[in-house]
């Protein structure tokens, strides 16, 4: 399956295909790409909320029953085994390092190779995207992970994954050059749930005087 996404990448980094991009949106091709990614990357879509929110929202919030904390032990008493990065299922096992670096490296594999259909696909002026596949863009978890991506703000991390960067850089640069999609990356409508906290081009520049502040250090 991999390998077919691969060929998917290169296909799409023909600008001059206009016939196969169209076909493709007409096959509904980019929201199952957009679909694959999130299952990937365990990012969730954004949703649309066309209910108005209440001014009285605090007295809502105060009828809501309080949930019950989950119990810390099973019904027959047992402790549940506490989950998380560095603990093992079972008791007496170690944490595989090797396997969850293995595990990490072909989850970024595989991002990268779903971000560069999309990057192909948009990186092309003989082919404008209508506002439909914007739309298709809100309701994705693609803005969301760019943003996670860029919210990062340690080049040091960036660095240790700089092909996936790379790749999330060049889409960013694929979606400002189209027409109707440019806006993605300025501030979207507080209708998409969850709530966008910050920008993508804010998240950049913050990134840019990071990088500025790097840079004037190693020519001092």
């Amino acid at each position: 399956m991999e390998y077919n996404y691969k060929i998917l990448a290169e296909i799409f980094a023909i600008p001059s295909n206009i016939n196969l991009r169209d076909a493709a949106i007409k096959a509904g091709f980019l929201p199952r790409i957009l679909e694959r990614l999130s299952a990937v990357s365990g990012e969730k879509p954004r949703v649309i909320d066309e209910v108005l929110e209440s001014e009285d929202s605090d007295e809502l919030l105060d009828s809501v029953p309080t949930l019950k904390r989950e119990e810390s032990r099973k019904e027959d008493g047992t402790k549940k085994a506490r989950k998380g990065v560095g603990y093992s299922a079972k008791q007496g096992e170690t944490w595989n390092v090797a396997a969850y670096f293995d595990n990490k490296k072909s989850k970024n594999d595989q991002m990268k190779t779903l971000i560069d259909i999309c990057c192909n696909f948009f990186n092309t002026t003989e082919w404008l995207a209508n506002k439909e596949v914007c739309y298709q863009i809100l309701e994705s978890a693609l803005l969301p992970l760019l943003e996670n991506a860029f919210r990062n703000g340690s080049w040091i991390d960036m660095v240790k994954e700089a092909p996936l960067y790379h790749s999330y850089l060049a889409l960013t640069r694929a979606i400002a050059g189209q027409t109707h999609l440019a806006s993605c990356l300025a501030e979207i409508d507080k209708k998409y749930k969850p709530v966008q906290n910050q920008p993508i081009y804010l998240l950049l520049s913050k990134l840019n005087d990071l990088a500025q502040i790097f840079l004037s250090c190693l020519n001092q």
